[in-house]
């Protein structure tokens, strides 16, 4: 499971030549600027 995980590249279209592991780090990064994106709209509609 290591190796699948943090070695061998995945095929997949999404992956894009990536480990599963790179995918999950770099999609983790994405989804916690969307939410701060997010997040500081909704305070910001909150104190009008």
């Amino acid at each position: 499971m290591v190796y699948y995980n943090n070695t061998r590249t995945h095929q997949g279209k999404m992956y894009c030549g990536h480990t599963p592991m790179q995918t999950l780090i770099v999609g983790k990064g994405v989804w916690e600027g969307e939410i701060t994106a997010l997040n500081s709209r909704l305070i910001e509609w909150v104190h009008r």
